[in-house]
């Protein structure tokens, strides 16, 4: 066989592995997770110096292992993120404009730029629970419900015909600060975590959005803050909110 011909065959043979393997990602479930520090996988030291968990501890990129190879994971955490209100503009890990923390003004180009979707995971509201925000259950809870809204409505993405995602909204765990700094920051916000899946649960499935209680696996962030999860309660969000992926994307019912 001439040289030429070889090398015209090797060709070919690259040409379609690539496709074949272009096809299979493809045929991938893909899902965006927005959320705020604890989808990050904030950590701070005793001097307030902040760094993130490994992407495999962190609850997305656990769940993204769970899930396996038919899955694609995009994380888009950022700390101080709120369901829809501005910030002061020290928030979070740095110096961000106040709009940028509303979650409900960033989330259609969050989602605009990571389409297709197939399923948008939203864990917010813990930062709602701060008292300078003076939100109370009902006002978290229809928030959560609007930023289910603003994917089911698909407006971000109408000169598309990307089919229009899936939401899953995953109501934080309750807040109850007794030995952290932050105490006084956050007073009030047990009695409010708790009310907010009673309320959140009927308002979100109504926008057309599945909803899923993550006290029912962490009752309450384990961490030295006791607002930010340990590698222990990001593994068992991750098994928990896998489950509720698969059956998103099954088609099954809650």
């Amino acid at each position: 066989m001439k040289r030429t011909t070889v090398v015209t065959l090797l060709c070919w043979l690259l040409i379609l592995s690539l496709t074949a393997l272009a096809g299979a990602a493809e045929g991938k479930k893909r899902i965006l997770v927005f959320g705020d520090s604890n989808t990050f996988g904030y950590i701070e030291d005793a001097g307030g110096v902040v760094s993130r968990l490994p992407l495999d501890t962190v609850w997305p990129g656990k769940m993204a292992a769970l899930l396996g190879e038919d899955y694609e994971v995009v994380v888009e955490g950022l700390s101080g993120r709120t369901t829809r209100l501005d910030c002061p503009v020290r928030s979070g890990t740095g110096l961000i404009p106040g709009v940028g923390m509303n979650g409900a003004a960033y989330l259609p180009a969050a989602l605009s730029s990571h389409m297709p979707l197939d399923l948008v995971v939203i864990m917010l509201g813990t930062n709602d629970l701060c008292k300078d925000h003076q939100q109370s259950a009902q006002n978290i809870a229809e928030s959560l419900a609007e930023l289910a809204s603003i994917v089911r409505k698909a407006e971000w993405q109408r000169r598309t015909h990307f089919a229009v995602p899936q939401v899953l909204i995953v109501c934080p765990p309750k807040l109850h600060l007794v030995k952290s700094r932050y105490s006084a920051m956050f007073e009030g916000s047990l009695a409010k975590s708790e009310a907010l899946p009673g309320l959140a649960q009927p308002l979100v499935e109504a926008a057309g959005a599945r909803f899923f209680n993550a006290a029912a696996v962490v009752p309450f962030a384990e961490g030295a803050d006791e607002i930010h999860l340990t590698p222990e309660n990001h593994a068992a969000l991750a098994a928990a909110v896998a489950e509720e992926v698969k059956k998103a994307l099954a088609g099954t019912h809650p």
